[in-house]
């Protein structure tokens, strides 16, 4: 949108209120200051501010702040939650190929833990490699979880993963800052672990 700005494809820019404009502060003002040097102004429909004839630079400034303020509550309690259902070895998220997620817990999908177990067969007793698996999957028309064409990324990352070897592993990555979607690694020692041998698909020798 930015760079279509700088290009004057447009004049106007219309938001709901402040809040969903930008929740970090710092660049909610840069982004007003830039639009309005190019002469666009942003008009906030809740406010009724339009940037260009209306000066509230100050009030917006202090608006956009408490609403970068809610946005980290908001973070924090979510990040609560998600602790809280780690520690219960619940599962937050997509469910991985080979699973399905059933009142937030993992359970085996018998039908996707066959393909699975083909890939680790192909892999470890018929030497075949990660591009030659894609192409087979893909042949015999066996689809993903999301319905593209496999990869070999895709198998890959399946036999990486140790939760098809019962392990449950999360709390490795965490936000460090929800307003510039910014995330840092949690030390290894810190992950939530679980090893459960009902979400076991392969057995640890061939894993």
């Amino acid at each position: 949108m930015l760079e279509d700005a700088k290009h004057k494809r447009f004049d106007m820019i219309f938001v709901e209120d402040i809040s969903r404009f930008s929740r970090s502060a710092e660049d909610g003002i840069k982004i007003i200051k830039d639009l309005r040097e190019l002469g666009i102004g942003v008009y906030f429909r809740k406010e009724g501010w339009d940037t260009l004839t209306d000066r509230h630079d100050f009030e917006f400034g202090l608006r956009i702040q408490i609403a970068q303020e809610e946005s980290r509550i908001k973070s924090e309690r979510l990040k609560w939650a998600m602790n809280r259902l780690h520690k219960k070895g619940g599962w937050n998220g997509a469910a991985p190929y080979g699973f399905d997620v059933e009142d937030a817990f993992l359970k085996v999908n018998d039908e996707e833990a066959e393909i699975v177990k083909l890939i680790y067969d192909l892999f470890t007793n018929q030497g075949y490699g990660l591009g030659k698996i894609a192409r087979h999957l893909n042949a015999n028309k066996i689809p993903t979880k999301t319905g593209v064409q496999w990869s070999q990324t895709q198998v890959s990352s399946i036999l990486d993963n140790k939760l098809y070897n019962g392990e449950q592993r999360q709390h490795t990555i965490e936000s460090a800052d929800i307003n510039r979607k910014l995330q840092i690694e949690i030390p290894e020692d810190e992950h939530i672990v679980f090893n459960y041998d009902h979400l076991k698909i392969i057995d640890d020798e061939t894993f």
